[in-house]
């Protein structure tokens, strides 16, 4: 006796019907039926080959080289600047001789740092190119 706009299966008060899966097909306790399963669209056309994804990695559009300079620069720029913050602080409370400029040696520890950044991203870029061959 299932009225309109409710849902079969008990939800309103009312014993299943035998059309909704009341005879024990299902795991639901609602009483819908199970959708049928469609194995032959697995089986002729995996998930992996629709839209283009199984193409190699090297003939996407960007490669892997200029993305991972472009990462090292960012992070090399923000870790620089962290760098020399922090060592222009700790060079400024230690007693300098004369002709040390806390400022320059501050300057130096970034660049060195940068560079550590940019080459650093340059080899992994270099090494995922080659992996991904």
């Amino acid at each position: 006796m299932n009225t309109a706009g409710t849902r079969p299966g008990g939800h309103d008060g009312t014993a299943p019907t035998p059309a909704a899966g009341a005879a024990g097909g299902s795991d639901d306790a609602g009483g819908w039926p199970e959708p049928a399963k469609d194995t032959t669209r697995y089986a002729t056309a995996p998930l992996c080959n629709r839209g283009g994804y199984n193409q190699p990695l090297m003939q996407s559009t960007m490669s892997v080289v200029p993305f991972m300079l472009l990462v090292g620069t960012v992070f090399g720029a923000l870790g620089a600047a962290g760098a020399y913050i922090i060592s222009y602080s700790e060079y400024r409370q230690r007693f300098l001789r004369p002709g040390q400029s806390a400022n320059r040696m501050a300057l130096d520890v970034a660049g060195m740092t940068f560079a550590f950044f940019v080459v650093a991203s340059l080899v992994l870029g270099l090494l995922l190119g080659q992996v991904a061959k």
